[in-house]
């Protein structure tokens, strides 16, 4: 259910809070979605990304992020969990199809 309507708010106010940082009412939504999104974190299968993402980002020796401090290795939080997305996703939905396909059509 929280995914459900935080897909919703994403698809309509993402593109608009890209192109106008000072809309107020894109800010509030998409505030909102954050809170709903962090309320279903546990149950929306997340989770799994996330943990993935900390042995991506403390297996890292040398690489340096572009808009980060170059003086410590860094790979940001949201990189990780981007790279191992894909993976988790993959078997969520072999697992989980027509909610998997719920959530693509939110999406668009």
């Amino acid at each position: 259910i929280w995914a459900v309507q935080v897909l919703k708010l994403v698809r309509e106010y993402f593109l608009r809070s890209v192109e106008d940082e000072k809309d107020e009412e894109v800010s509030v939504q998409m505030s909102l979605a954050s809170l709903l999104g962090g309320i279903g974190f546990g149950n929306a299968g997340v989770h799994l990304c996330h943990a993935i993402s900390y042995a991506i980002s403390g297996s890292v020796r040398e690489f340096r992020s572009p808009g980060y401090s170059p003086i410590n290795p860094l790979i940001p939080h949201g990189l990780s969990v981007i790279v191992s997305a894909p993976a988790v996703f993959r078997e969520v939905g072999r697992v989980a199809p027509d909610r998997c396909l719920q959530l693509a059509n939110l999406l668009g």
